[in-house]
């Protein structure tokens, strides 16, 4: 899946915003994808993807925690995940601003950013969010994922 998403610089040499592309079903990292560039591909493809990628991408039990009512929150499995990924709450025109990278050893990286985003209904959404990876031995696995909108 191509986007339109262009990849831009901030002044801190952060990236701004990520190129979406077709991903491998695990990602493997090549010598010029940094991990915080594996790991923000990954990220995007929750907002945008389906089913299968958070099949692929999900650990096997992962921590969610949402706010907003009616939202998951808690310990849940990769299926119950996945199952959220519906046509019907999908995003559109992803922004992530202000990304940030936490290496917590080799296996074990937390990523955060501010997400500006569109919801299947016409809704903007704004809010910063972070996530937690383990790496298994078939690639970054997502087991923490929590949101607060601004």
């Amino acid at each position: 899946m191509s986007s339109a998403i262009e990849d831009r610089m901030s002044a801190q040499g952060t990236p701004a915003k990520w190129r979406s592309r077709d991903r491998p079903v695990h990602h493997r990292r090549s010598e010029t994808m940094t991990l915080g560039n594996e790991l923000y591909e990954i990220e995007e493809g929750f907002w945008l993807e389906g089913k299968e990628h958070f099949l692929d991408h999900v650990d096997e039990k992962c921590l969610l925690a949402f706010p907003q009512m009616g939202e998951m929150h808690g310990v849940h499995s990769r299926a119950e995940v996945a199952a959220t990924a519906t046509s019907a709450n999908r995003w559109q025109g992803l922004t992530m601003k202000d990304r940030q990278l936490l290496e917590a050893g080799e296996d074990f990286a937390v990523i955060s950013y501010r997400a500006e985003v569109t919801r299947a209904d016409g809704e903007p959404y704004a809010a910063l969010v972070s996530s937690a990876y383990r790496r298994r031995p078939d690639g970054w696995k997502l087991a923490f994922h929590q949101h607060s909108p601004v």
